[in-house]
């Protein structure tokens, strides 16, 4: 009797350890050849909608490059937020999205809370899309 008392609740702590490493995944980077002939302007402009539609603030500091930040608010009760900071590095062929940092996403040795990689999924898509659009860039 006394070792199930003791065995319940170190079984239940494994358990919640262990549910808590499934949210963790590889950090995904994005590396995109681009087969619609484009511009390098259009390129820049699809990326910028496609961020600005998913909520990322964006910035292009240069010809080829913008730098990116998206904000989702922590829905439980811990009140933070989680915020990545990412790279585009684009030209009328490819363009590539790259992590480069964030906060409270778990982010170690390459791992990160699966829910970066859903937000750069996205993000992919939509700026895919957007290519695909010759009549609006």
């Amino acid at each position: 009797m006394k070792y199930s008392t003791l065995l319940l609740p170190i079984l239940l702590s494994a358990s919640l350890l262990a549910g808590c490493s499934n949210d963790i995944d590889p950090i995904h980077n994005v590396n995109e050849s681009i087969s619609i002939p484009r511009t390098p302007q259009q390129v820049k402009k699809a990326i910028l909608i496609a961020g600005a539609k998913r909520g990322w603030q964006m910035t292009a500091p240069q010809n080829g490059l913008i730098l990116a930040t998206f904000r989702s608010p922590d829905t439980t009760l811990r009140s933070r937020d989680y915020v990545a900071n990412i790279k585009i590095l684009y030209s009328a062929n490819y363009y590539t999205i790259e992590y480069i940092n964030s906060e409270n996403l778990e982010a170690d040795d390459g791992y990160i809370h699966q829910d970066y990689n859903h937000w750069i999924a996205h993000l992919d898509q939509d700026i895919q899309h957007q290519l695909s659009l010759a009549d609006q860039l």
